[in-house]
């Protein structure tokens, strides 16, 4: 994949691996680091950093170069391993009671820095959660297929992650990623788009002009994410503070987003339900031309089946008929007499 390619994925996946670069290029400006990601599958955050190398572990199959199957809580590596290590969009969909587990095993392989990437609990972002979560469900008449695990879950503390650290001396920076109104808008309007084929295309185009113009402004607070930077070594602190890039970090931003965000929940909740009554009717005429389709059919068949029948008795009532003459008497007589001439 190229990075023209790059503008073409998910606004949400194309702001995260945005926010991770954009802080490597930080960190490690030269892209000399060796760095791990920690959940990657299937390596497409390691296709957007390129050409830094990047080794990715996970859990499925896959057969790729510099791809490891392994589990994020036991890593088939040493103390120490990796300048850098990334788990981006991960800690969410592990079980409340293995993070700590996966955290450490993080920690553990990160000689320098870790990055870690995830929507975090807040009021706000359940709200917005729920309701993608219940737009997808009304539209495609199933869960969403990732939120289903947040929600089974339960996302991340921030402030219990942040604690983790500290307890280990490390430095942290956090960051903003992706403004939560932007994110819920433009999430709502592709899960209905999902039940529009017409539309989908037309999102799926629309992504390369989001992606293209995406800007840290898009990042401001109230964000649906956190981008986490640790520092094992303190020296990550600094190099912000020098950098000319400025990061959006977090801050607190005391807004009413329940009130902003309700009335376009209203609209969008009906357009959902509008869609998959539109698309439960169409089922159900395809469901009832299939019906008619396959009686047509059976009946055909059964027809043709009962010809063929027939046809077969005709045959063997003529063999029978055959046999019969070639028995009699007269037909033994004929035969010798063809024989004597």
């Amino acid at each position: 994949m190229n990075k023209l390619n790059h503008l073409s994925i998910n606004f949400d996946v194309h702001q995260r691996f945005s926010g991770i670069e954009n802080i490597l290029n930080i960190i490690d400006p030269l892209k000399e680091s060796t760095i791990l990601d920690v959940g990657g599958y299937p390596a497409s955050l390691a296709d957007f950093l390129s050409p830094r190398r990047v080794i990715v572990v996970d859990h499925p199959y896959l057969r790729l170069k510099n791809y490891i199957q392994a589990s994020g809580d036991a890593l088939p590596f040493k103390d120490n391993s990796f300048n850098i290590v990334i788990s981006s969009d991960t800690l969410e969909h592990i079980p409340e009671n293995n993070r700590k587990v996966f955290l450490e095993e993080l920690l553990r392989v990160a000689s320098k820095h870790l990055i870690i990437g995830s929507p975090f609990y807040s009021e706000e972002v359940l709200f917005c959660e729920e309701l993608i979560y219940n737009i997808h469900l009304i539209v495609e008449r199933e869960p969403h297929p990732w939120l289903a695990e947040h929600i089974n879950y339960g996302l991340p503390s921030l402030k219990n992650t942040e604690d983790f650290f500290k307890d280990k001396t490390c430095d942290i920076s956090i960051f903003h990623n992706g403004n939560l109104e932007f994110w819920f808008i433009l999430e709502a309007i592709e899960n209905l788009a999902r039940g529009v084929p017409e539309a989908k295309d037309i999102f799926s185009e629309s992504m390369k002009m989001i992606n293209t113009f995406w800007n840290a402004g898009r990042d401001s607070p109230p964000s649906y994410r956190k981008i986490i930077l640790i520092a094992k070594n303190g020296e990550i602190l600094q190099k912000i503070k020098e950098s000319n890039y400025q990061l959006n970090q977090a801050v607190n931003k005391n807004t009413n987003i329940f009130e902003r965000i309700k009335p376009l929940a209203d609209i969008f909740i009906n357009i959902a339900r509008k869609i998959g009554e539109q698309k439960e009717m169409i089922k159900s005429s395809e469901n009832l031309l299939s019906k008619e389709v396959l009686k047509r059919m059976t009946e055909t068949y059964t027809a043709q089946s009962k010809m063929l029948i027939e046809k077969e008795n005709e045959i063997q009532n003529l063999k029978n008929k055959i046999k019969n003459i070639e028995n009699s008497f007269i037909f033994k007589i004929a035969s010798r007499f063809r024989r004597g001439q």
